[in-house]
C-alpha cells in the first residue's frame, strides 16, 4: 500500500507541476515554468527508478500504470484537449525561446494566425495544421476558431505560402495573417496583434 500511495503522490505532483508551469508562463515567469516542468519530469523518472527497485510483480504493474498516468497528465497540460494542438501557454513559452534564438543567430521567425470562417471549416484546418507542417513548426490553439503556427526560419511570405498549401489541401478558406519577429513585435501579444492587422482572406483553389 505504501508503494501505491507513493506512486499516487508522484502522479499528482507531476500533474500539479504541469499546471503550475502553465500558470508561470501566463504570469511571465519563464524560469519558474521551466523549473516546475522539469520537476514534473524528474518525478516521473524517480517513479521509474522506484519500479526497478520493486520486486513484487503486481506492484510493478500498478506503478507502471501510475507512470503512464503521470506522463499523460503532463501531455494534457501541453496540448489543447479540443484540437490536439499545442496549448496557448506553451506557444507563448516556445515563442520566447524562438525569439531569443532569432535574435542570437539573425534567423527569421514568423507567427502565422489562421481564423476559420465557421465551425464547419475549423476541423479541416486543424487537420491541415496537424499533418502539413515541418517537424520544427509548432501549431497551437489560441481561441475559438483561431489557430496559430510558430515558424522558425521562415519569413511571413513563406508562412502565407504554407497557409495557402494547407487551405488548398483542406479545400477550405480562412482569414490568415503573418507577423515576423522582431520587425512586427517583441512579445507574443505584439505578434498576435500584428498578425491580425496583416490578415487577409485566402480562398481555396
Amino acid at each position: 500500500m505504501a508503494q501505491i500511495r507513493y506512486a499516487t503522490q508522484v502522479t499528482a505532483a507531476c500533474v500539479i507541476g504541469s499546471l503550475f508551469a502553465a500558470g508561470g508562463v501566463l504570469l511571465g515567469t519563464d524560469l519558474v515554468a521551466i523549473g516546475l516542468a522539469t520537476v514534473g519530469v524528474g518525478l516521473a523518472v524517480a517513479l521509474t527508478w522506484r519500479v526497478t527497485m520493486t520486486s513484487d510483480d503486481s506492484s510493478q504493474k500498478r506503478l507502471v500504470t501510475m507512470i503512464r498516468l503521470a506522463e499523460e497528465g503532463h501531455r494534457l497540460a501541453i496540448f489543447d484537449r479540443q484540437t490536439g494542438l499545442y496549448a496557448d501557454w506553451y506557444m507563448q513559452l516556445r515563442f520566447r525561446e524562438e525569439a531569443a534564438r532569432s535574435e542570437r543567430y539573425g534567423q527569421p521567425v514568423t507567427l502565422l494566425s489562421v481564423w476559420a470562417n465557421s465551425d464547419d471549416d475549423f476541423p479541416a484546418i486543424v487537420r491541415g495544421l496537424t499533418d502539413g507542417l515541418r517537424a520544427t513548426d509548432l501549431p497551437g490553439y489560441h481561441d475559438r476558431l483561431h489557430c496559430v503556427v510558430l515558424l522558425p526560419g521562415t519569413t511571413p511570405e513563406g508562412g502565407l505560402a504554407l497557409a495557402r498549401r494547407i487551405l488548398d489541401g483542406a479545400a477550405t478558406e480562412a482569414m490568415v495573417g503573418a507577423a515576423q519577429h522582431p520587425g512586427d513585435g517583441h512579445t507574443y501579444r505584439d505578434m498576435l496583434d500584428a498578425a491580425q492587422r496583416n490578415r487577409t482572406e485566402l480562398l481555396a483553389a
